[in-house]
């Protein structure tokens, strides 16, 4: 158990400049179609890369917009045909490249997170080469490599405690852009900001039944995004790591982060959340636990009441069968991981597989789906697609992965000395420990960076922690081995 001691709060400087790449996102409530709002964002993209030439850290700012919007957005020219996601990864090596020739550390953790890395991504691919066709090889391929890329590049581009806070400044602004978004979406008539989602796959709020997107392409993601930001400034606040009017502003964005993700009606943020709280928890003693405990009771509470009193998906009334229909997926999916132990049975293979495993005796009700998911949809739990598509080789390295990056956060919250640098330690460990959760009822790993995005910033602060081992303060003597 560890403890956090209040020091006093340290001043946040903001860069003007982090501010002219999202300009062109200013526009949103102005545009009509969900083509302009693509090209809007793509703008402000390309606005990260070409500042990312100066500065390396920018490049960061490129990767959050894009896993926080139109994440895999295809850039058509002609003959030429590029998702933005492997444009980004080849802007990251390039940019990576000199910096590895000045000798640009990435600190002592970083070897063995990213050789989990490497080892899954080994695994995974001798996997599809021997299960799938090729072009399936080459994409799942090309999706986990940009994954490692963007676990490699964020502690090499953040190299002291000023590019970790810029770095946390732009990600908070573009997470409050999308809760804002996210809010607006539920105001009647207001259908430039109900366009927001990605033109190529034109499913606008109708289709989702009035459930809020923010700038993402579903719900889901939505939520995913959110818990990301959510969790450090949670873990900021509880150690008081800002002061006065910073400290309330965070205080209103925590308050407008939730009104999003109550917003979008996915039912497993709360879970979500509720693991993340109970993580946070463990690291902490003292008042400052009791306070965040009984934040916990006051928000489950208001939750559960807000939940009980409306008819939509949080009270069970529009729930479409996907309750009854997970635990059936989830079983077909651990039979065909104990089927196929060694290298599984491939990417995108389990909805072809699946219907092998159908129970003649499970009960079936015309208003429940059961067996009849069989075939149609993934797993829904990223665990045990990893396991069945991979086998167990891969699903060891994908916990791995997991204990590492928890590791980190711990390591570098035990040594940080200052307490808003606690704060961020505090809340990224809640933020994989919701991701993780929330890995449990959705299909994420193949389609979202966030495992590597959380694995690559936990090296980050590890790697800035070992910047201020030298300096030692009192704080530093009142900790626990986490």
């Amino acid at each position: 158990m560890s403890s956090v001691e209040v020091l006093s709060p340290a001043k946040v400087e903001i860069k003007p400049q982090i501010w002219l790449p999202l300009l062109p996102l200013v526009a949103i409530p102005f545009v009509g179609t969900p083509q302009r709002v693509d090209h809007l964002i793509l703008i402000s993209e390309f606005a990260f890369f070409a500042m990312a030439f100066r500065n390396p850290l920018w490049l960061l700012g490129g990767i959050a917009l894009s896993e926080f919007s139109i994440r895999n957005f295809v850039i058509e020219q002609s003959a030429f045909t590029m998702s933005s996601r492997l444009l980004m990864s080849m802007a990251a090596i390039t940019i990576a490249i000199p910096l590895f020739a000045r000798g640009e550390t990435l600190g002592s953790r970083a070897k063995m997170t990213i050789l989990t890395g490497v080892g899954l991504i080994v695994v995974a691919t001798l996997s599809n080469f021997i299960n799938v066709e090729q072009a399936l090889l080459f994409q799942f391929l090309r999706f986990i490599i940009c994954g490692l890329v963007i676990l490699v590049a964020i502690p090499l581009v953040v190299k002291n405690r000023e590019d970790l806070l810029q770095v946390s400044i732009i990600v908070l602004a573009i997470a409050t852009i999308s809760a804002l978004v996210a809010v607006a979406q539920q105001i009647p008539g207001a259908p430039s900001i109900a366009s927001v989602p990605n033109g190529i796959i034109p499913t606008g709020l109708e289709y989702w039944e009035g459930r809020s997107l923010g700038l993402g392409e579903n719900p889901i993601y939505l939520t995913n995004d959110l818990m990301l930001v959510l969790f450090p400034l949670v873990g900021i606040l509880l150690v008081r790591g800002t002061g006065g009017r910073l400290n309330r502003t965070l205080a209103i964005l925590v308050v407008l982060f939730a009104a999003a993700l109550y917003f979008s009606l996915t039912r497993s943020w709360a879970f979500s959340a509720l693991g993340a709280t109970i993580g946070m928890s463990f690291v902490l003693r003292g008042a400052v636990q009791k306070y965040l405990l009984l934040l916990l009771m006051v928000g489950a509470l208001v939750f559960w009441y807000q939940a009980a009193s409306s008819e939509n998906r949080y009270s069970g009334e529009e729930d479409g069968g996907s309750a009854a229909a997970r635990p059936v997926l989830w079983s077909a999916a651990v039979q065909i991981a104990l089927d196929y132990p060694i290298l599984g049975i491939g990417y995108d293979q389990f909805v072809r597989i699946s219907p092998r495993y159908v129970e003649p005796e499970t009960p079936t009700s015309p208003g429940e789906q059961t067996t009849g998911v069989l075939g149609r949809y993934e797993p829904h739990n990223d665990f045990l697609d990893v396991w069945s598509a991979f086998g167990t080789a891969a699903f060891v390295f994908y916990i791995l992965l997991y204990l590492q990056s928890g590791y980190n956060y711990l390591l570098a919250l035990r040594t940080f000395s200052e307490p808003l640098l606690k704060g961020i330690a505090l809340g990224g460990m809640g933020a994989l420990v919701a991701f993780a959760v929330n890995s449990l009822f959705h299909n994420l790993f193949g389609s979202t960076l966030t495992l590597w995005i959380l694995a690559g910033f936990s090296l980050a602060l590890v790697k800035v922690a070992e910047q201020t081992a030298d300096k030692p303060s009192e704080s530093q003597n009142q900790w626990a081995a986490a």
